[in-house]
């Protein structure tokens, strides 16, 4: 819930970056109509308003590339970037404090791909809808170049954007058209865009679509969860109709969606979008990935020690996300320029080193890939706990390894005081978890057998021996 008021609240500024309405106005107006056709249309809406919200999205993404393009340069967008220290690769140190390196970009990729497309409500819901399991795989085969052109298309429209407004920072400039750097690609969209009729409004939808595609699809699982497994045995019990049942889902799905959008309030708090919604994400979705490890990977965990995991994981990832947002030192950024702006057109140069506040979980002293931010003081970083100090890119792995180390050592012990072993069925476990288990136990029928044949070989010595000592017994009496 946490996570789809996060990304509620992106649509909401978007809107109040194009239009007179205020950001709360916006997030009520998007949230109702999210929440409405949640309620009326059920899954099969939710299915086909993505298909649709994903074409918006890659035709909104390439035609601010095109218009980028077009009026930069593609050439010269590249040397500005590159002049400008935007185009950085992470380095390799294996420093848990600084915000990007390779190691903690590859290993939150790999969880958060694991808990999207493994152990995630929404997906698996998807999955389910297809007719076999041979569609299932071919779907999720078909989304991982999807979804890897969308994240890296997403990276060269703030190159181009950067590349436009490289001598005249909109967030810094005096008149201070937009108050957020979340609002700056809609702010974008509908100044370099306007002079097409439709078009802003077409790349403005597909902003709102990438939210409402994720919002919609949430609160559809977390409704059939609830029913599911929460509110259905009861309601079978007491012999209420399916028409009930159904009203009753549709009461849920009109639930969650209010409390979403009252949850966008405290979301607000948390600043900059992007890292808000991976730390929310990681901070809750690596203790569940946990829980699926624990029975994918292993034979000893139960039911309790699987909740006691879960809860401590959830406990040390949100008191690690909120600390370091509550203790998080201002920060700076890569320097901007002011020098193209009509009102500094005086200007020869003006490089301007603004500190901009990031509430949630910023670092003192690392960057957008190590240089875009620098800590004001060394005092002030070093007084701060050493856990609200770690990049936020690892929260979702600390989570992970904290569910499953608690987690399997509370159902060992569970199981010694109990005197019970679980029983897992083969299916259950992970095919490379079965495969050394299979080896395992052909090793010991192996060696089962070769005991068993060296003593059947004794065996049969020793009546051969018994034999011929009788046969010569018998011959001497002769």
């Amino acid at each position: 819930i946490l996570y789809m008021s996060v990304v509620l609240y992106a649509p909401a500024l978007a809107l109040s970056a194009v239009t007179n309405l205020s950001t709360w106005v916006s997030v009520i107006s998007i949230g109702v109509v999210c929440t409405f056709y949640c309620t009326l249309g059920g899954m099969k809406a939710v299915l086909w308003t993505d298909v649709f919200q994903a074409l918006l999205m890659f035709l909104g993404i390439f035609a601010v590339l095109i218009k980028g393009f077009l009026d930069v340069g593609i050439t010269d967008v590249y040397n500005i970037a590159l002049e400008g220290g935007r185009l950085g690769f992470p380095g390799f140190e294996w420093d848990f404090t600084q915000r990007y390196t390779i190691w903690n970009i590859m290993i939150q990729g790999v969880v958060l791909s694991m808990i999207s497309f493994g152990g995630n409500q929404v997906q698996i819901q998807r999955l389910l809808t297809v007719k076999n399991i041979s569609r299932s795989r071919l779907s999720l085969y078909v989304s991982i170049p999807m979804g890897c052109s969308f994240h890296l298309l997403n990276c060269l429209v703030g190159i181009v954007i950067y590349a436009y407004y490289s001598t005249c920072d909109p967030m810094t400039r005096e008149d201070n058209p937009i108050s957020s750097a979340d609002q700056l690609l809609p702010y974008y969209m509908m100044s370099t865009l306007s002079a097409y009729p439709g078009l802003p409004g077409l790349c403005i939808c597909g902003v709102f679509s990438a939210s409402l595609s994720t919002v919609s699809s949430a609160v559809n699982s977390l409704t059939a969860v609830t029913m599911q497994d929460l509110l259905k045995p009861f309601l079978v019990s007491r012999g209420l109709s399916q028409k009930k049942m159904a009203f009753s889902a549709k009461a849920i799905t009109l639930f969650y969606g209010f409390l979403c959008i009252i949850l966008t309030f405290l979301v607000a708090s948390f600043g900059n979008l992007v890292q808000a919604s991976l730390t929310v994400f990681g901070m809750l979705g690596g203790p569940v990935l946990s829980v699926f490890f624990l029975g994918m990977m292993t034979t000893r965990a139960n039911e309790k020690g699987a909740v006691i995991g879960l809860l401590s994981a959830i406990s040390i990832a949100a008191w690690i996300s909120f600390g370091a947002s509550a203790n998080a030192p201002a920060a700076k950024f890569l320097p901007v320029s002011l020098e193209g702006c009509p009102a500094n057109s005086s200007l020869t140069s003006s490089i301007l080193n603004e500190t901009m506040k990031l509430p949630l979980i910023s670092r003192p002293e690392v960057s957008m890939f190590n240089e875009s931010m620098i800590s004001d003081t060394e005092a002030i970083a070093e007084e701060i706990f050493p856990l609200y100090k770690l990049s936020y890119m690892w929260f979702a792995p600390i989570g992970l390894i904290v569910g499953l180390v608690v987690g399997y050592v509370a159902s060992i012990i569970i199981n010694l005081i109990s005197g019970e072993t679980p029983d897992v069925p083969d299916e259950l476990l992970s095919p490379l978890i079965k495969y050394f288990m299979n080896k395992k136990t052909d090793t010991k029928e192996k060696e089962m057998k070769a005991v068993g044949s060296v003593e059947l070989e004794n065996v049969s010595k020793k009546a051969t021996n018994g034999v011929t000592a009788k046969t010569s017994k018998e011959r001497e009496r002769f």
